[in-house]
């Protein structure tokens, strides 16, 4: 488990809340460090977020140093930021983020957990990219790649439940 701080100064709340949704994301998604992430290594997430504002102003209006800056704190929920900076966005520039395609795309990468054969790095020395490059094949987009990952563990599935006794 980590534990750490963010420290920022004049972020209005919708713009923090776009800070806490990049750190928390979705509750299905992780975020993914090092170098083993197309394996599936490295996945992370972030929990347990306080959110404390502090009234610097009030505070140093006060020249109240014994209380400290506790006195001047105020906690807010990360979850109604979050939603806060979704409003936002919707009212401003009519963006539903729930119903993008980017965002949807975004998340799901950062949800789904795709095998190893499908995602992999690629060697230079191998035909599959001299071919690759030679037909100027593109890369599968991330709802293949997902859509193909999905049928797979269907697959895996249905090889599990006909192989169990009693089926």
């Amino acid at each position: 488990m980590f534990h750490g701080k963010i420290h920022f100064t004049n972020l209005y709340e919708d713009e923090l809340g776009l800070l806490l949704w990049a750190l928390m994301q979705e509750d299905h998604c992780y975020h993914q460090i090092g170098m083993g992430k197309p394996y599936g290594y490295g996945r992370v997430r972030v929990d347990a977020v306080k959110v404390e504002v502090y009234k610097l102003d009030q505070w140093y209006d006060t020249f109240d140093f014994e209380e400290g800056r506790s006195a001047y704190a105020e906690e807010i929920d990360a979850g109604s930021l979050i939603t806060r900076y979704k409003d936002t966005v919707k009212a401003r520039d009519g963006i539903d983020l729930s119903q993008a395609n980017n965002v949807k795309e975004w998340m799901a990468m950062k949800s789904v957990l795709l095998p190893d054969d499908v995602i992999r790095y690629m060697e230079l020395k191998k035909k599959e990219f001299t071919h690759m490059l030679k037909n100027q094949t593109p890369l599968p987009g991330v709802e293949e790649l997902i859509a193909l990952a999905k049928s797979e563990a269907d697959a895996d599935a249905d090889d599990d439940d006909a192989s169990s006794p009693g089926k």
